[in-house]
């Protein structure tokens, strides 16, 4: 996944910063005793205290803490990358394209983000990719900028109706 999410991180953001993830994990190379180690603590509280569950990721853009230092555009590319990798993993282990959904992505990025954001969804890569947004007219000049089919819905108190 990090593959994809390197090269679609830089298509985002036209490679003027240095992403990366790292892995934080409290369990040492001998799994298996660390979940016996904790067994006594797990009962008490009625829960597993220790394991990959409790694994997180940290996202970091030039050795920092995304959390710390991004825009707001930056967060938001990095979090369309990671998803765009999780699509292309999904789609090279299934052999299909799945529907993508990607909700309100467009609100804090920059024009030349948006850019090429469509042009990564516009390829053959993609097969339905689902939007929403909170500015309908914003939608036509997004969509008419990329070589894509694609049709609006505006969905108004529960009616869905295509415009």
């Amino acid at each position: 996944i990090n593959d994809y999410f390197l090269e679609n991180y830089a298509r985002i953001s036209g490679r003027h910063e240095t992403p990366s993830l790292r892995l934080l994990s409290d369990l040492s190379e001998d799994p298996l005793a660390d979940l016996k180690s904790s067994r006594e603590k797990d009962r008490i509280l009625q829960r597993t205290t220790r394991g990959i569950h409790k694994d997180e990721l940290e996202f970091l853009i030039d050795d920092m803490p995304v959390k710390k230092i991004a825009s707001q555009g930056q967060l938001k590319s990095y979090i369309l990358s990671v998803r765009l990798a999780q699509y292309a993993w999904l789609r090279e282990k299934t052999g299909g394209r799945p529907i993508l959904l990607l909700d309100d992505i467009f609100d804090k990025l920059d024009q030349s983000r948006v850019n090429a954001l469509i042009d990564i969804l516009s390829g053959d890569a993609f097969g339905q990719v689902f939007l929403s947004d909170t500015s309908i007219t914003r939608l036509p000049d997004i969509f008419a900028q990329g070589d894509m089919e694609w049709r609006l819905f505006e969905i108004d108190e529960g009616q869905i109706k295509s415009t």
